[in-house]
């Protein structure tokens, strides 16, 4: 059963993206994201300079996303879903397993 923090979180997100606002995601997302785009990538057997051939994102970007030191803008993550043939939402509000992982 999914926990009433995940479900708020889960309504934040959808919130965010449905704004499409370039504005940064709401709290608690980024060790989420970081988590799901790692585990995207790896699955898609990307190295992170594969991945950053997109254009418009760096592999910098890349990493400091994924070491949690930087919260990407809608924009970035629609740049990164493409090459992973996934959603923005497949990236920012995951199954309720990965949630748990992640102490969310």
């Amino acid at each position: 059963m999914r926990s009433p923090s995940y479900k708020k979180y889960a309504e934040n997100m959808a919130a965010w993206i449905a704004s499409a606002k370039e504005e940064k995601p709401p709290r608690g997302v980024v060790r989420i994201l970081a988590n799901a785009l790692k585990e995207r990538r790896k699955k898609k057997r990307f190295t992170q300079r594969d991945l950053a051939k997109e254009p418009g994102v760096s592999i910098c970007t890349i990493r400091y996303i994924e070491q949690q030191k930087m919260t990407p803008s809608i924009t970035t993550l629609k740049r990164l879903a493409k090459p992973l043939c996934c959603k923005v939402e497949d990236l920012v509000v995951l199954d309720w397993n990965i949630c748990q992982e992640s102490h969310y």
